[in-house]
């Protein structure tokens, strides 16, 4: 009981002290691009790669990236955005979630290798996380690409997206 309360308390605070204070800032930015559609500029240039390497849709790429970049739960919190917003498809998401749904490689080399598995090799650990995902990504990819999603910027600007994309980063 001792070493499982130094080890929930280790966790919390890395938890607390390292990982809130980055994420967090970053949900709410995401939150407040999704919800007036600024990220379909970027989107745009990135989709004439993942789409057709991948057959997603811009939504879908700005899942990716904030999936790789950020790690969990980013990538599945934007895909469910998208998906409530009905900008992306059920089954799209559902195709995206073992790829947006993995530790960030910024952990993983900063915190889990460094840290927790100093002696191994960090690109053969990589490799073996990230190939099977990929591999999969690719096999069991759509049979086409999703239309150009056609939506436009919000460029009203409300407070209340600021509001909305707190409280929905904090849930």
């Amino acid at each position: 009981p001792t070493i499982s309360m130094q080890g929930a308390t280790s966790g919390l605070l890395l938890w607390y002290q390292r990982v809130v204070p980055v994420l967090l800032p970053t949900m709410i930015l995401s939150g407040i691009l999704v919800k007036t559609n600024l990220i379909l500029y970027p989107m745009q240039y990135l989709r004439k790669i993942t789409g057709p390497l991948l057959h997603i849709s811009e939504c879908g790429s700005y899942s990716i990236i904030t999936g790789l970049l950020c790690g969990y739960p980013m990538g599945a919190k934007t895909c469910a955005d998208f998906l409530r917003k009905k900008q992306m498809s059920r089954e799209e998401a559902e195709y995206l979630l073992p790829l947006v749904n993995h530790p960030s490689p910024m952990f993983l080399s900063g915190f889990v290798l460094s840290l927790s598995l100093p002696g191994i090799n960090k690109a053969a650990f990589v490799i073996a996380l990230y190939l099977p995902v990929l591999i999969f990504m690719c096999v069991l990819r759509p049979k086409k690409q999703p239309p150009v999603s056609g939506m436009t910027p919000n460029i009203q600007f409300q407070a209340s997206m600021i509001d909305d994309s707190i409280f929905s980063s904090v849930q």
